[in-house]
């Protein structure tokens, strides 16, 4: 066939972006290229050969190696070649490859199924091996480089813009980490809705009219089919498996496209002159903004993450119009399902820009710093009315409102005009004395100077959202890898650390560094609705979230963990066995069979009052035991009774992370930690 040069192609995403991402591009063939297609079809044609033999009792070892060997000697230049004498791509397919096979296997060949059962469970193979290998990860390396960045410039003061106008403090990793949590949810989504494509070997209408008059078993030969792919069949199919599982897919990489393109025009926002408190990497040794203005810095990368997005978007109209066919099938999705593959290259190709802006991105805090005083300290007219609000005014609102409008009249700042007001700055005083804002009623000065002061919890949540996706991601990364190397394939296993303020440090900071080393995704809970929680001995721990916020997302249910961990220390046991919220899921995890675990005083405090240590022995702190049922304690480091775990203390907290990883992963892996943490 004719080899065509590059810059002869028709699409940029041949001759100019398979150049300048070759790499990216390069890991999207052996998915999205007709070659992928025809490699994937032959895939399906073959395991349907094998679930003939199999479902006849008739598979030889011999049969597999000729049936590989046929489908490694098919190209799709000999496809396209029969193609054209057939007009019709699978019978093209299924001609060439029976030339390939003995006549015993040639004749078992696309036998019982329509183009469909081949073309649809295909493109679920395709389409799914691609989400695992190329889009997740390469999210997930977006995702990570957003957490360091986040975490990174936590602290760093920006001011917040709503309505392109000045607001109120925050920081900008708090900027950051709103895409650090939309994209870290859109990715969790994504890889969902990949595991859940699906195949079909039902036939022409979906009826199994074909496999029903060869078969004794339709539904269990199509099973066999495919399992031997790693999928399922669509629940019920016309000629067409279900449209919604790849149309749910395909919307939610859409959401994730526009997610980045936010983040694009946000960026590049930031970077026009007149604000410039970031700018993309630039190559001043090279790399040139404008053919004809020498100066020009261009935020260019971004522009074309956005330019993509344009490009692409309107392409979810047709997955939409794709959902609808007449009947058991027309075929006028044929044409438009092609372009599928253009839609997630430009999307990979987004992503991959957008990774490399973030890795590069140069944060300019002196802008930053010297744009939040700009407005002469009306960003924090906000707290003035709050604090006044507080004081018992009324109409505190309209005053402070009429502050502004004074101190943009007369040109001065808000706290000149403000200081004006004795009356109001003795009530505003009052109240930031009392929240321990300033050091007495009369420094109002120096809270209204200071927009630090008044950014609410913008630090904490750019640094416990960094925290929770990037420990999702990692222990994610790690666990798949592990399964790759052993040829698992089991679901991460996922615990729950729970911890109240006066908790002991050293029972919860050991189990939490232990078994992520273990590949557990482990949450770290405050109690409450904050997510800063001190220690006994006052060391403070930034939690991954808190109760509350689990509680409102409905992830305090026992079918969310599959472990629950209770440090002890004074007076953090105590007030987890107050919590009625902490009580309740200690009694459902034990009734799920869920590994419930407690140590030091919180076996005696919280889990006998549940109820979940009767028949079970159990140990604790030395004394505490008098408070529960001391026939069944033992005098023992770790004890571990069915699905309750139990230990003494912080000196035993070693030993009991390694009995939960036990329990969890596995004696092989409990022995590989405890040897590299030398235990």
């Amino acid at each position: 066939m004719e080899m065509r040069e590059i810059f002869r192609n028709i699409s940029p995403i041949d001759h100019r972006y398979s150049q300048s991402e070759a790499e990216l591009f390069e890991a999207l063939v052996p998915w999205l290229s007709e070659e992928a297609v025809i490699n994937a079809c032959l895939s399906a044609e073959i395991a349907l050969v094998k679930a003939h033999l199999i479902f006849r009792a008739a598979l030889k070892p011999e049969y597999n190696e000729q049936l590989a060997a046929a489908a490694a000697a098919v190209t799709a230049h000999e496809v396209y070649e029969e193609e054209a004498k057939t007009h019709h791509n699978i019978r093209a397919l299924v001609n060439v490859l029976k030339r390939k096979l003995p006549a015993e296997l040639a004749a078992l060949v696309h036998l019982g199924a329509t183009s469909v059962d081949i073309l649809d469970t295909a493109q679920s193979l395709r389409i799914q091996a691609l989400t695992r290998t190329v889009i997740v990860p390469l999210l997930k390396k977006l995702a990570l480089s957003l957490c360091d960045l986040a975490e990174r410039e936590a602290a760093t003061l920006q001011i917040g813009r709503t309505h392109g106008q000045h607001a109120v403090p925050i920081t900008f990793g708090f900027a950051l980490a709103e895409y650090v949590s939309r994209l870290g949810k859109s990715i969790e989504e994504i890889a969902k809705r990949s595991g859940e494509l699906k195949g079909k070997l039902a036939g022409a209408t979906g009826s199994y009219n074909a496999t029903a008059f060869l078969v004794s078993d339709p539904e269990a030969l199509e099973r066999l089919y495919l399992e031997q792919l790693g999928l399922e069949p669509s629940e019920h199919a016309t000629q067409l498996v279900e449209p919604e599982y790849l149309l749910r897919l395909l919307l939610e990489i859409s959401a994730a496209f526009g997610i980045i393109a936010n983040l694009a025009d946000d960026l590049r926002s930031l970077q026009r002159t007149e604000i410039a408190e970031v700018r993309e990497g630039f190559a001043a040794d090279q790399q040139v903004g404008s053919s004809t203005m020498p100066q020009k810095r261009n935020p260019w990368n971004c522009e074309h993450v956005k330019s993509l997005w344009k490009a692409f978007m309107p392409r979810t109209m047709t997955f939409f119009m794709d959902q609808i066919s007449e009947h058991q099938r027309d075929l006028t999705n044929s044409a438009s399902q092609r372009f599928i593959a253009d839609f997630i290259t430009g999307f990979c190709l987004a992503v991959s820009r957008m990774t490399a802006v973030i890795q590069g991105l140069v944060v300019d805090k002196e802008r930053m710093h010297a744009h939040l005083y700009s407005s002469a300290g009306a960003i924090m007219a906000e707290a003035a009315y709050l604090a006044l609000s507080e004081s018992g005014l009324a109409d505190a609102h309209e005053h402070i409102r009429q502050l502004t409008v004074q101190a943009e009249k007369e040109g001065i700042s808000f706290i000149a005009a403000l200081l004006q007001k004795r009356e109001l700055c003795q009530r505003i005083g009052d109240v930031l004395y009392a929240k321990k804002l300033i050091a007495s009623p009369q420094e109002i000065a120096i809270f209204f100077e200071h927009p630090e002061y008044y950014c609410g919890r913008a630090v904490q949540k750019a640094r416990s959202i960094a925290l929770k996706y990037r420990s999702l991601f990692t222990q994610e990364e790690h666990c798949t890898k592990r399964e790759h190397k052993t040829g698992g394939n089991s679901m991460q296993k996922k615990a729950l650390i729970i911890l109240a303020e006066g908790f002991e440090e050293v029972e919860a900071i050991t189990p939490l560094d232990y078994l992520r080393r273990a590949g557990v995704a482990v949450t770290i809970c405050a109690l409450g609705d904050k997510t800063i929680v001190y220690g006994s001995h006052k060391i403070p721990v930034l939690a991954d979230c808190s109760s509350a916020d689990l509680e409102s997302n409905g992830q305090l249910e026992a079918n969310h963990w599959d472990a629950l961990l209770l440090p002890g220390g004074i007076p953090g046991a105590r007030y987890l066995s107050e919590s009625h919220t902490v009580v309740n899921l200690v009694k459902a995890m034990a009734e799920a069979g869920k590994i419930v675990a407690a140590i030091c005083a919180a076996p005696a405090l919280v889990l006998f009052p549940a109820g979940v240590l009767q028949r079970h022995k159990w140990t604790c702190y030395p004394g505490m035991e008098q408070v529960g049922q001391q026939s069944q304690w033992v005098a023992e480091p770790v004890v571990t009774d069915g699905n309750i775990i139990t230990s003494r203390g912080a000196g035993t907290a070693g030993q009991w992370a390694i009995a939960l990883i036990r329990a969890l992963m596995g004696e092989e892996q409990a022995a590989s930690i405890a040897s590299s943490v030398l235990l």
